[in-house]
């Protein structure tokens, strides 16, 4: 459970830290740059000065704008073979498969080491459920995590025919398939860069979707509302006009 933990810490400190200034709480206006500030704490060889932030130019690249989305609740490293069985998938109907290899880095092999996974947490660091539930169109978003998903029959049939396979030389986010058919036919399909990545974005629709998969069992339908309000945050004059519409 220690990947939600990472994210949850994050939101849950974000949060105290709103209410702390809501509740009159003060700080260091200065508490990034002076001599013992949080720059020269954390970067103590002197390469990082908050000059160089202050002094960049309009339109200047930043490199929190081209963050990585996951569009699969699971290891990051498994999503380039859920890519390329989800266009696999197209072709085949699931009775057909007669065996089922996914080449992936050695990296994602060790990690996502559930060959046989028996719970849903197991099936989120599992090439073979993930492989084989993208092939009969399983939704593997929050939703498609499930105890019941990863013991319907069609699903381990198919983890039962999947062999993956470590191969020197793939990168964590690329990966190929090949599944052979009954009748002698072998599908084969390849990806150098899943997904989410900032060099093959999520389109704005996916990332909608993504949202509201997310929240909507939490907020029902305040979510949609939400969600434009996020679209419109850079209209709002301050931050605290924008929490106000969001509570």
């Amino acid at each position: 459970m220690g990947k939600p933990m990472q994210v949850g810490n994050a939101a849950k400190d974000g949060v105290v830290c709103a209410r702390m200034a809501a509740a009159g709480v003060e700080a260091d206006l200065d508490l990034l740059a002076p001599n013992g500030g949080f720059i020269r704490a954390f970067v103590q060889d002197g390469s990082a000065q908050l000059a160089d932030l202050v002094d960049s130019k309009p339109g200047q690249d930043w490199a929190v704008l081209h963050t990585s989305f996951k569009p699969y609740a699971c290891l990051h490293g498994i999503h380039p073979s859920i890519d390329v069985a989800r266009e696999v998938a197209v072709d085949v109907a699931s009775d057909d498969v007669a065996a089922i290899r996914v080449f992936v880095a050695p990296g994602v092999k060790n990690v996502a080491c559930f060959e046989q996974p028996a719970t849903s947490l197991e099936a989120k660091f599992s090439v073979h459920y993930c492989v084989a539930a993208a092939l009969v169109g399983v939704p593997l978003g929050a939703g498609g995590f499930s105890d019941a998903s990863v013991g319907e029959a069609n699903i381990r049939r198919l983890i039962s025919l999947t062999e993956v396979v470590s191969e020197d030389g793939r990168k964590m986010l690329d990966s190929a398939i090949e599944v052979d058919l009954k009748d002698g036919t072998t599908l084969r399909g390849e990806t150098d860069l899943s997904r989410g990545h900032p060099g093959n974005p999520l389109s704005g629709e996916d990332l909608e979707r993504k949202f509201l998969d997310l929240v909507e069992p939490l907020r029902g339908p305040a979510a949609k509302e939400l969600l434009s309000l996020i679209q419109r945050f850079e209209s709002f004059d301050t931050v605290a006009d924008f929490g106000k519409l969001c509570r």
